[in-house]
């Protein structure tokens, strides 16, 4: 919520605040203790006459020798002003130095603007020191001139003042009027305190006194005096403001309330060693701001090789503009500053000493010198916009608030010299101009007046002052405005308005249109049209989501109005009309309203209304609320991309100019279109890089890359090294036979797939990262298949995919173990394998068979990984389609590439069904510039689409949520991007931890070609062995349970093992624990529950949460539920002939085909049969006493023999019968291929 800016005019001294009341003394002073009735307002004195006219003293063998030349001093016609350049009042009169010549008939003297000549003459004036002292003045004394070319009083810049005497000598080389003035004793408070750390840091040794200060515009920098400083160029590319600097003194009679430093000649005429002297606590540089004025300066400047700048720092005193003087030192060097008249005459016109600033050479390190942020020394933060004088009258405009930690505001205002405290000045009387500024009337005309506002938080403590100036003067239409701000050229309404430059100083309403110039101002509209109708807001849309983890809102409007260059928008979180001085941004040409400023999105709902500002200044009604919540925090944060070369180019996006970042617009001036890129390169042009990827680690990028003498590798790269802009290799790991890498989808471990030579096919590596992004070899895989694959792709739930561009199973493998497991998918090519987020479905392209491309749904079990071929959900006519998948789960984004000879292609949007996992087409756009082969990203938000266009240039496409369809930009923001790209998110989003639990040793029935289905979840069989072959690895074995969890944010946060706290509870229906054992790790829990005969079901749950992490969630974490149940198993039929590849008409889960299993594939059985006709002639025998009976016979038989195909079953002897002799003929053998499954049906019931 917005802070109302509060003002205390302190009307009395010693205040404590005690009541309030509304209104701009939101807090009003009731003043305790001691009154002091003296106000010091800062009059100065009205000029006095008390030095009489001066001498005129001509050089010898001149010009002035001529007779035909005379020079003599009168009075002059030109009055006498009240005050010059701040501080000086006159004490005499003016004096012209008039010149009588015989002039040519060329010449016509009254033309004449100045006289000037090569030797200077000088101007001596006598002063009485009492008379002086009484009279309320110092002896700090100023010569000035009145140039008739400028029309304005300029100093004179050679000046010697001889004290002891009561002389003022002033050299001059042009004759113009002059007159002489001095500084009168004006109270003041003294100089602005430093931390005391500077002087426990860099305590100051020397005869000068000194001390440190703070310098800021309007600040004082002596001790003994009230001058101040006034901002110029110079003192703002020098870095003046905010700094600290040594305060030193004068001398002489001091300026009434500051401190007496001792005479003259101990300070500005000092001409000794170690005036001041101090060892520096750190690198810096010193800067001595020296009397300009002087014709030589102090002779060690030079000895001591300071160097002369070309900058003037701007005061209020006679000096007017300083030089400025600069060296560097380096930590533990001992800086000396000797006397401000060392090695000069008196004569050399030096008349005021030198004032010094110190700056660190390195900004923002944790020292006195260079951190701003002592509590009590701040500034409030508060800035006014615009300052406007009338005649006898200013206007104060402000746009923003104080910092916060600051209660209210107190104000004091003073003439000609500034407040320097809240007890400096008096409290202004003044009018509310809403909460946008006051005016005060009643001022002296012709006259400066300083505002000094000074924070005060609630525990007492005072800020430094932000001090604004204004001169009243002449206002001839009496508008408020004076005619000098009327007509000045430099556009002096530009800090509050962006279309208003000067108004005219003859007209009170400068348009006619019923307001005043000065009222308009205030409003904010135009001074010169008289259009007063306001535009009309037709339409406004929230394009971005209304619940987004982008901290940034982006909308769309209509407008009646023809909006042109000049019209301006805003947002508000109410609908109360917005300040003149609010934010006003411009609009794109694309009508996307996006600003970091004000569309910015909190975690609790914030309401947006929309304004729109004419070309007039008038203001629409608003439009809205739209009510956004932010729900995590996610950014773009780098861009890494590389194209086949041994290069890599990376960008960062800015964080809080983000947006302007990846949606480039003209009207954004002051950023460029494209992101500024560095380059990374591997020596060698043998190395080419391919693959990149970024982790959850912050700056670490993976670089698969080939180098033709070590083969492939893996390079882990920093991209911000030791510090922005330079980057570091972390890590290069040579990895033979490489073909691809995958991070896990919880950015906590690398898998590389690779053959070496003396593999029996590809392995997967797995490397554990480290928290500084290098990886850790932690075990390798067995053989994943014969058959080469491509491209590993992360799935949910700690599973990894390897996928092959050739007809071939997919493998899943374990995140953990490594252990293989086959996938019933089965495609020609697998292409752009993708999971849904919510776990249940997977889209592949396969492009097979070459007239058609397919976009092919999958299922996915969620309790082992398993895929499955659902249907197809798109086909094109041999179209080549890249898609991805938006991480809420709501949408797919296809590209289409329609046409590869003038590389065209269609962005097309689709609703996915969350149940059926099937698109509905949303959106299409056609034209699309799009690089084939390339790959485009979706970011966390699901708001944004980044793609690599045909000119290899990154531009960013908005997903419209609200009215499903994608919004195109106008401006790519990556100007060098290859085929290859990645882009990393800053994510400070809170993660709950994901758990998936699946019954490992379940048993499953087996439906096709390693298509398993099992009974119900979580289900165990009691009763007899099946008499048919089921998919069974429980039965009577223990129940065997796998965890598997995701914290998405266990890398980006740098969580540890020790923050969690993991939950397991599981027991029987007596309530008995059977747990009988826990390994693995938090990220991959094994559990083997103890299954006894009499145990009908278990029930339990499981949690594994953050319990300590800086990024927690603050929601508590969910436990999963847990529960097993018995069921018996009992034989329908068995032995069911049907073809192979057919399933029964009543096929349901309790079905199962006899199958066997190879290397992790479940197969049916295909059946051969051989069959035989057998001859066979035999010999047996009875025996009795004696002799022994033989009777011999032929046996014809035909024998059939399931499963086998080969003969010798055929001539296996009938078993049991016994032959002496045996001869056996086969004849008619026949061998067939019973090409069937063989199915079996079982009924699953309760025990």
């Amino acid at each position: 919520m917005k802070k109302l800016i509060v003002f205390s005019l302190l009307l009395l001294l010693n205040c404590n605040f005690l009541s309030s009341k509304r209104g701009l003394n939101n807090y009003v002073a009731i003043a305790l203790g001691t009154l002091n009735l003296f106000q010091n307002d800062g009059e100065l004195p009205a000029p006095i006459d008390i030095v009489a006219q001066p001498t005129l003293t001509l050089p010898a063998n001149t010009i002035f020798d001529s007779p035909d030349l005379s020079v003599y001093v009168q009075n002059s016609s030109i009055s006498t002003p009240n005050q010059i350049g701040g501080l000086n009042v006159p004490i005499g009169k003016v004096y012209d130095v008039e010149v009588e010549i015989k002039f040519t008939d060329e010449v016509n003297s009254s033309s004449i603007k100045t006289v000037t000549f090569n030797e200077p003459v000088v101007l001596e004036y006598h002063y009485n020191k009492n008379e002086l002292d009484s009279a309320g003045f110092l002896e700090e004394f100023q010569v000035f001139y009145f140039s008739k070319i400028s029309n304005q009083w300029e100093p004179l810049r050679d000046i010697v003042v001889d004290h002891e005497n009561g002389k003022i000598l002033a050299k001059t080389d042009h004759f113009t009027p002059f007159i002489l003035t001095a500084v009168p004793k004006l109270a003041g408070t003294g100089v602005a305190a430093a931390p005391t750390c500077l002087s426990t840091e860099m305590p100051i040794e020397g005869s000068s006194n000194a001390v440190w200060t703070r310098i800021d515009e309007h600040f004082k920098y002596y001790k003994d005096r009230n001058y101040t400083l006034n901002s110029n160029q110079d003192f703002l590319s020098l870095g003046f403001p905010g700094s600290f600097g040594i305060a030193t003194c004068n001398g002489g009679e001091p300026s009434p309330d500051t401190q007496n430093c001792g005479p003259f000649p101990q300070h500005k005429y000092f001409d000794g060693s170690d005036y001041i002297k101090f060892t520096a606590s750190e690198d810096i540089k010193v800067y001595i701001m020296y009397d300009s004025r002087g014709s030589q300066d102090a002779t060690w400047l030079t000895s001591d090789s300071w160097v002369l700048t070309d900058k003037q720092i701007e005061s209020t005193d006679g000096v007017g503009y300083y030089k400025v003087y600069e060296k560097q030192f380096l930590k533990n060097d001992v800086v000396r500053l000797h006397g401000n008249r060392l090695g000069i005459p008196a004569n050399a016109g030096v008349e005021t000493n030198y004032w010094v600033v110190v700056k660190p050479v390195t900004l923002a390190i944790n020292t006195c010198l260079g951190s701003n942020s002592i509590a009590s020394q701040n500034h409030s933060g508060f800035q006014v916009s615009l300052a406007i004088a009338g005649s006898d009258s200013s206007t104060l405009l402000w746009k923003n608030t104080i910092l916060s930690g600051y209660e209210n505001l107190i104000v004091r205002r003073k003439k000609n010299i500034p407040p320097t405290s809240v007890e400096d000045g008096v409290a202004p009387n003044v009018n509310e101009i809403g909460e946008i500024g006051f005016r005060e009337s009643g001022l002296e005309t012709n006259s400066t007046y300083y505002y000094a506002f000074f924070g005060r938080t609630s525990e007492g403590s005072i800020s430094l002052p932000n001090i604004v100036k204004v001169e009243t003067g002449m206002d001839s239409d009496n508008d408020g405005i004076t005619d000098t701000i009327e007509t000045n050229g430099n556009c002096l309404y530009r800090t509050w308005h962006d279309f208003n430059c000067n108004s005219n100083p003859t007209l009170v309403d400068t348009d006619s249109d019923g307001f005043n110039d000065l009222t308009e101002l205030i409003n904010n509209t135009k001074l010169d049209s008289n259009d007063t109708t306001p535009p009309v807001i037709s339409k406004f849309e929230l394009i971005t989501k209304p619940t987004t983890s982008f901290p940034y809102a982006i909308f769309s409007y209509e407008s009646s109005d023809e909006v042109n260059t000049n019209y301006r928008w805003t947002l508000t979180s109410t609908n109360l009309k917005p300040t003149p001085g609010n934010r006003w941004a411009k609009f794109r040409a694309d009508k996307i309203l996006e600003d970091p400023y004000f569309a910015d999105v909190t975690q609790s709902p914030k309401d947006f209304f929309l304004w729109i500002r004419d070309d007039s200044g008038n203001i629409s009604s608003p439009a809205g609320p739209i009510t956004i919540t932010r729900s995590g925090y996610t950014l773009p944060y780098a861009i890494a991309t590389s194209s086949n070369s041994n290069t890599i180019k990376f960008s960062f996006v800015t964080p809080w100019m983000s947006l302007w970042n990846i949606i480039p617009n003209p009207i954004n001036e002051h950023f460029g279109q494209f992101l500024y890129q560095q380059s990374i390169s591997i020596s060698g042009a043998s190395e080419t890089f391919s693959k990149i990827q970024f982790g959850k680690i912050p700056n670490i990028i993976y670089a698969q890359s080939y180098n033709q003498n070590i083969g492939g590798n893996i390079t882990v790269i920093n991209l911000m090294g030791s510090g922005f802009p330079s980057y570091s290799f972390v890590q290069r790991i040579p990895i033979s036979g490489l073909d691809s890498f995958v991070i896990s989808e919880d950015g906590r471990n690398l898998y590389a797939l690779n053959a070496l030579q003396s593999d029996s096919g590809q392995k997967i590596n797995l490397y554990r990262i480290q928290p500084d992004g290098s990886l850790v070899f932690d075990k390798r895989s067995g053989p994943v298949n014969q058959i080469k694959y491509d491209k590993l792709v992360a799935g949910k739930n700690q599973t990894i995919y390897a996928t092959n561009y050739d007809y071939a199973n997919i493998t899943r493998v374990n995140g953990e173990s490594l252990e293989l497991m086959p996938v019933t998918l089965r495609s020609y090519e697998t292409h752009n394998l993708r999971f849904h987020p919510n776990g249940k479905f997977c889209y592949q392209v396969n492009p097979v068979p070459s007239e058609l491309t397919k976009l092919e749904k999958c299922l996915v079990n969620s309790s082992n990984g398993d895929l499955t071929f659902e249907n197809n959900v798109l086909t094109t006519n041999n179209q080549y389609i890249q898609f991805e998948i938006t991480p809420d789960g709501n949408y797919m984004v296809v590209i289409i590439h329609e046409n590869y000879t003038t590389s065209t292609s269609s962005m097309v949007l689709y609703k996915i069904d969350p149940i059926t996992g099937n698109l509905t087409e949303k959106n299409r756009i056609s034209n699309v510039s799009f690089k084939p082969y390339s790959e485009f990203r979706i970011d966390p938000s699901s708001q944004f689409i980044f793609l690599n266009n045909k000119e290899s240039k990154l531009i960013t496409f908005i997903l419209d949520h609200n009215n499903e369809k994608i919004v195109k930009t106008e401006l790519p923001f990556f100007s060098d991007i290859g085929l290859f790209f990645d882009i990393q998110f800053s994510d400070w989003s809170q993660y709950a931890v994901q758990t998936n639990i699946s019954h490992t040793n379940q048993p499953g029935f087996v439906h096709g070609v390693n298509d398993v289905k099992y009974p119900l979840p979580f289900t165990t069989l009691l009763g007899g062995f099946p008499t048919g072959t089921l998919l069974w690895r429980a039965y009577q074995n223990p129940i065997s349970l796998n965890i598997q969890n995701t914290d998405l944010g266990y890398m980006t946060c740098g969580k540890q093992l020790s923050n969690y706290e993991e939950t397991i509870e599981i027991k029987n229906d007596q309530g008995v624990n059977r747990i009988q054992s826990s390994f693995g790790n938090i990220w991959n829990r094994s559990i083997t529950i103890q299954n006894l005969a009499t145990d009908l079901s278990f029930s339990g749950r499981y949690k594994l949460q953050d319990i300590s992490s800086s990024c927690r969630p603050n929601d508590p974490q969910e436990f999963v539920g847990i529960n097993i149940t018995k069921k018996r198993l009992s034989s329908v039929f068995t032995n069911k002939k049907l073809p192979a590849g057919q399933k029964p008409t009543d096929l349901d889960s309790f079905t199962s085909a006899e199958h066997t299993q190879f290397k992790g594939n479940i197969l049916p059985f295909v059946y051969y049969t051989t069959r035989c006709t057998i001859h066979e002639y035999g010999c047996n025998f009875l025996k009795l006493d004696k002799p022994k009976i033989f009777y011999c016979e032929w046996i014809h038989t035909n024998k059939t023999f399931n499963y086998y195909k080969s003969k010798a079953e055929c001539a296996e002897k009938e078993k049991g019968v016994m032959r002496l002799h045996h001869l056996t003929l086969i004849t008619n053998v026949e061998y067939s291929y019973e090409s069937n499954w063989r199915w079996d049906k079982y009924q699953v019931t309760d025990p």
